[in-house]
């Protein structure tokens, strides 16, 4: 997804609302710096310097010329307030989705305009950050695929395999479709769980099939319902699934582990 040039600052919400007894006021300012930090990600709401590479605090603390002492504090009282989570190091903004989705509506977002985050184009918001390795051209999948993409579907199809209640499959695959189908009609998200409940039992509750129709088809110009639209694809593919021109788990990670440059 295409990096944020703005984000929403909720008026009321900022005057009168919890944040102004939760932090200090060096503090606030902090946590609007972690808010355009989440807007400037290539995956926004996540903090990262690339995709599942995390700001260290010193970084942080750097790019947002801060006291170390006042970052942390701020950050520890953020997640005790449930502003933000930890995952593997990388700072998620909780609700991210909810409070910022006004940008998605009025940007037009065309896939085949993204680019992979490298080394030089993150070098010139911070400095020395070697962590950063070069995206590598050429691989099949991250030709065809934008790689935070990739990214976001590997850590999905990974997290659904570890799941094993079905309730929680399933709320994945809704937070999935929310995610890259927001250019969908307001009915499509109405009983959106019990929608998708529905496409999983088309598949034999494949999720992991699911999964990848729901991210694959995020590209196509859709017309009317998104829901619909997934449910022709799954009917018109039901008799070659085995052969879907789709990515296996395997050609995935090569592929992330391509750009890493592993």
């Amino acid at each position: 997804m295409a990096r944020k040039r703005w984000i929403k600052l909720w008026t009321q919400e900022t005057l009168y609302g919890t944040t102004s007894r939760e932090l200090e006021l060096a503090e606030r300012a902090i946590w609007h710096g972690f808010l355009a930090l989440a807007g400037d990600s290539i995956e926004p709401g996540k903090i990262e310097v690339a995709p599942n590479i995390p700001w260290t605090d010193e970084q942080l603390a750097r790019v947002l010329n801060a006291p170390m002492e006042i970052l942390l504090s701020a950050k520890q009282k953020m997640i005790k307030y449930g502003k933000i989570k930890v995952n593997g190091n990388i700072i998620v903004v909780n609700n991210w989705e909810r409070y910022q989705s006004e940008y998605e509506r009025t940007k037009r977002y065309d896939k085949s305009t993204l680019k992979p985050t490298t080394k030089s184009s993150v070098e010139k918001t911070v400095e020395n950050l070697s962590t950063i390795t070069e995206g590598k051209g050429g691989e099949d999948l991250l030709n065809k695929y934008p790689n935070v993409y990739l990214f976001r579907l590997q850590d999905l199809l990974a997290e659904i395999n570890q799941r094993e209640k079905k309730g929680e499959k399933l709320g994945l695959l809704v937070e999935e479709f929310s995610f890259h189908h927001q250019k969908a009609p307001p009915e499509d998200f109405e009983n959106l769980g019990g929608r998708v409940a529905g496409l999983l039992k088309q598949v034999s509750n494949d999720y992991g099939y699911l999964a990848k129709i729901i991210w694959d088809t995020s590209s196509a110009n859709i017309a009317g319902s998104h829901l619909n639209y997934i449910q022709g694809r799954l009917r018109k593919d039901k008799s070659k699934r085995d052969i879907q021109d789709l990515p296996s788990e395997e050609e995935i990670k090569q592929s992330v582990k391509e750009f890493k440059g592993g």
